[in-house]
């Protein structure tokens, strides 16, 4: 269990600390991404604006949390809390008609859809998994390759949430697949 609580630790570590990196690199950065959660639509303006702000400290929070075994615990419940409040949103605004472009992870332009509820409810899984697994007594991890592998899984776990939107688009029918499919029906 102690591989599967560091390889969790390392995956949210990497996926949110590129969140927070994303949003805060600059001035215009985080105006994007503040402007990105007024466009939800789920919140007033000035309630959108405390939430990004919140939503960024409380990402550079799990990272923080994670990093340390003693404290991990803790950032794996922050994670799955911030899990929950970013799917809800995202339902929220979907449910309203609402396309803005999810900033979670800088300038993607990728409109809101149901593949990042996806993606939120994977990372949330994420985070109950280490959470759960952490509260099992075990030995701690101790052998290389098994410490390598779990960080190697997590490394590219992390860039695939991270990439998200690129690869969903590469997944996506095009609209000429569509039509072609349509015609044989």
């Amino acid at each position: 269990m102690a591989y599967l609580v560091i390889a969790c630790q390392a995956m949210l570590i990497g996926v949110f600390a590129a969140s927070t990196v994303t949003k805060v690199r600059g001035k215009r950065a985080y105006a994007d991404f503040r402007r990105s959660v007024e466009a939800f639509g789920v919140l007033s303006p000035s309630w959108s604006r405390m939430a990004a702000r919140a939503t960024v400290t409380g990402e550079a929070g799990v990272v923080l949390l994670l990093v340390l075994p003693s404290t991990a615990p803790i950032g794996f419940a922050l994670a799955a809390a911030l899990l929950c409040a970013f799917t809800v949103a995202i339902a929220l605004a979907l449910r309203g008609g609402k396309t803005a472009p999810c900033r979670c992870f800088g300038t993607s332009a990728a409109p809101l859809s149901r593949t990042h509820l996806i993606r939120n409810l994977s990372l949330l899984t994420v985070s109950l998994t280490g959470l759960a697994a952490g509260a099992i007594r075990t030995d701690p991890a101790r052998d290389p390759a098994g410490l390598t592998l779990s960080l190697a899984v997590a490394g590219v776990a992390a860039l695939f949430v991270v990439r998200f939107d690129d690869v969903a688009a590469l997944l996506k029918p095009s609209a000429s697949d569509r039509h072609h499919t349509a015609r044989r029906s």
